[in-house]
């Protein structure tokens, strides 16, 4: 990967991983191309559980796999509980998603993150302190939060071009930054507060009351930390 996310275990980190859903860890239990009906974190066994059909693919990074997301025969993506959520009263927090794309139908070309294809979400229309990550047509990611509604866009476009890439959202006091393959863009005077107990959406953004913006692609890894990773952190 551009960024080597087995880095941040070996270093002394002031924040605690509090979630990591790895799709390596599915390989035990599923064939290549098998549906994944239930994808659990492994630090504290949550589980992410899926609508549609998204399949594991064996080795297609690297020699890492990854879970597909394939929208064309309806929507694939993976919802955890608000219950369940560890981001449920978070301040400050960083988001680690490793994903690739090829497509060209993604959705979105606004300035609002939840208009675009969603990686990982818990938002909801009206104002709620929730936050995302999502890419858009021109394979460019986003990161928001809500209440008041910021969205921070990476500065590289294109990224829906096969290759794997690392985006890390890291928020801390009133500032959120977007790492993308070692590129930062910076957002300050958002919402300092603690974010709300919602449901996390794995490969869509929920949209409304029953529409959704799904994603299509792959996603390797995601890391939830409960503070904001350095700058030394998260780029090489």
């Amino acid at each position: 990967f551009h960024f080597q996310t087995e880095q941040l275990e070996s270093r002394q980190l002031l924040a605690n991983l509090t979630a990591h859903w790895l799709a390596q860890d599915l390989t035990a239990t599923h064939e290549d191309g098998q549906a994944v009906a239930v994808w659990n974190d492994s630090v504290g066994d949550v589980s992410a559980l899926a609508t549609g059909a998204p399949v594991l693919k064996h080795d297609v990074y690297d020699g890492h796999s990854a879970v597909r997301f394939d929208p064309s025969d309806g929507p694939d993506f993976f919802r955890v509980r608000a219950i369940d959520s560890p981001m449920s009263g978070a301040n400050d927090f960083t988001i680690v998603v490793v994903f690739a794309t090829q497509s060209d139908t993604l959705i979105g070309d606004s300035e609002s993150w939840f208009d675009n294809s969603g990686l990982i979400d818990a938002s909801q229309f009206g104002s709620v302190e929730g936050w995302g990550l999502s890419i858009n047509q021109a394979g460019q990611v986003a990161a928001g939060i809500g209440n008041p509604r910021t969205t921070q866009f990476s500065t590289a476009t294109g990224l829906n071009d096969g290759g794997s890439h690392v985006a890390i959202y890291t928020k801390g006091g009133n500032q959120i930054s977007l790492y993308v393959d070692g590129q930062v863009g910076t957002t300050q005077g958002v919402s300092e507060a603690a974010r709300d107990a919602r449901e996390v959406w794995i490969g869509a953004v929920p949209v409304g009351l029953f529409g959704l913006h799904p994603y299509t692609g792959d996603i390797v890894e995601i890391r939830m930390y409960d503070d904001d990773l350095s700058p030394a952190d998260v780029v090489e």
